[in-house]
């Protein structure tokens, strides 16, 4: 029986019933006839998932049983999966959340809006306490995967999303930023022809309506010291989290700057895209400047040095960059 899907108040989409495509090599597929980037290409048949054996960051369908989930859903449940193709790459965006109902709606209307016809969206909540579960589950016919149960932080949720993610690149979108545009996966999608393992785009920081353009900047020695690229800006294609691994959850601010000083170390390149993909508010963690903030992200990036230095010259480097950041920090 084919099923209609309602339209979530406030979002302007043109839907109709899911119809049966007779295609030649699969008469499995389905097609949904609707103006949401996550449904445009959907299938019966479940995308194999194989796992190399040296692979340090193993994909799944569905999460092992927690019995602290309070809830998961979306189209996955349904039996109906995302795949890629040549022609179409699939593109997961995955989005961490934990009490993010002031914002969360806009950023799911700019993932399911977008003009790209192969997109996943996955949602992981860490058992939030507010509206968050409510709001995902009124878009749960267009989210691919959705999740809540409590984690152990930020870098917890998106290794979740992450393994549960079965597109050619992720994108890791928070749940108080946003896509710029309706096609902004659709032109960042042109620039990954080469297949890069990290595909580096601008954003714009937001903050009391103004907008301030941010750039990557250039990946080379200073990755070392310091965070080079814009997290909610960057697509890592899987390869690179079989070759790296996860995010590390010791760090509560700074796993990105571990994850990709990781990717530096081991010789990986980076395409810097010099057009943007992502407003970025200044609500979270990593852009408070208060001074217990400040003193926390600092002895992070501490950690980050010490954990990833290696050999006598790096720890001496680090030493001394941390007796000149003070002057550092007034020149910048």
């Amino acid at each position: 029986m084919l099923r209609y899907y309602e339209r979530p108040r406030g979002l302007e989409l043109q839907l109709r019933p899911l119809v049966l495509t007779h295609e030649t090599n699969n008469k499995d597929a389905l097609a949904v006839l609707t103006d949401s980037a996550t449904t445009r290409n959907l299938s019966r048949r479940q995308p194999g998932v194989r796992n190399r054996d040296n692979s340090k960051a193993p994909r799944m369908m569905f999460p092992p049983a927690n019995p602290n989930r309070q809830g998961q859903g979306g189209l996955r449940l349904e039996g109906l999966f995302n795949r890629s193709s040549l022609e179409k790459p699939l593109i997961s965006v995955v989005t961490v959340v934990f009490n993010g109902a002031a914002y969360l709606e806009q950023t799911i209307g700019s993932v399911i809006n977008q003009t790209y016809d192969n997109i996943e969206y996955i949602i992981i909540d860490g058992a939030s306490t507010d509206r968050t579960r409510e709001i995902i589950q009124k878009y749960d016919a267009y989210v691919s995967y959705w999740l809540s149960e409590p984690d152990q932080g930020i870098a917890d949720a998106m290794n979740k999303g992450i393994q549960l993610a079965v597109g050619e690149y992720v994108l890791m979108l928070h749940a108080d930023d946003y896509l710029l545009a309706r096609d902004t996966i659709e032109n960042a999608v042109q620039h990954l022809l080469e297949q890069p393992l990290i595909a580096a785009y601008c954003l714009y920081h937001e903050h009391d309506g103004a907008r301030q353009l941010a750039r990557p900047k250039p990946w080379n020695w200073r990755m070392n010291l310091k965070f080079s690229l814009l997290h909610q800006a960057v697509m890592c294609h899987r390869k690179l989290f079989e070759q790296i691994g996860l995010f590390d959850t010791n760090f509560k601010i700074d796993m990105d700057y571990d994850f990709f000083l990781r990717a530096y170390r081991q010789g990986i390149k980076v395409k810097c895209i010099q057009i943007p993909l992502s407003v970025m508010r200044r609500t979270g963690i990593s852009s408070r400047v208060d001074k217990a903030s400040l003193r926390r992200r600092f002895l992070e990036e501490k950690a980050v040095h010490k954990k990833n230095a290696s050999g006598m010259w790096q720890h001496l480097m680090y030493a001394a960059y941390w007796l000149a950041y003070p002057l550092y920090r007034r020149c910048n």
